[in-house]
């Protein structure tokens, strides 16, 4: 059995910021211990301190370069998710919620949803 991909999806714009930290943090952990693939997304530049220590990919709906399938797991809903999902056919979503932000939360929650 094929473990599926894990794709980790935030900004990564605040070198300090807690959400980078989590994702940075998630991301070790998952590759030390998970047997799947697991990947860094972010949807936009990412800060050049994160991305000289972790292999960052920068989404580009444009360009066909987002996570396709696995399992995407968002961390934080103080950005927008992004178009691409309508394309994206993964097995699993999850979201985690940093931040109290009900109206950010609901709005990524509809664009989930809207995308199947």
């Amino acid at each position: 059995m094929t473990l599926p991909d894990v794709h980790l999806i935030n900004p990564l714009m605040d070198h300090t910021g807690g959400s980078e930290h989590r994702t940075l943090s998630l991301y070790r952990l998952l590759c030390v211990s998970y047997a799947g693939r697991t990947r860094l997304w972010s949807p936009a530049k990412p800060h050049p301190d994160i991305a000289a220590t972790a292999p960052v990919t920068c989404i580009d709906a444009a360009a066909g370069v987002f996570p396709r399938d696995g399992i995407l797991v968002f961390i934080g809903t103080y950005f927008h998710f992004g178009d691409w999902l309508s394309t994206s056919k993964p097995e699993r979503i999850a979201v985690i919620v940093n931040l109290h932000d009900p109206r950010s939360l609901r709005a990524n929650l509809a664009s989930l949803q809207k995308a199947g």
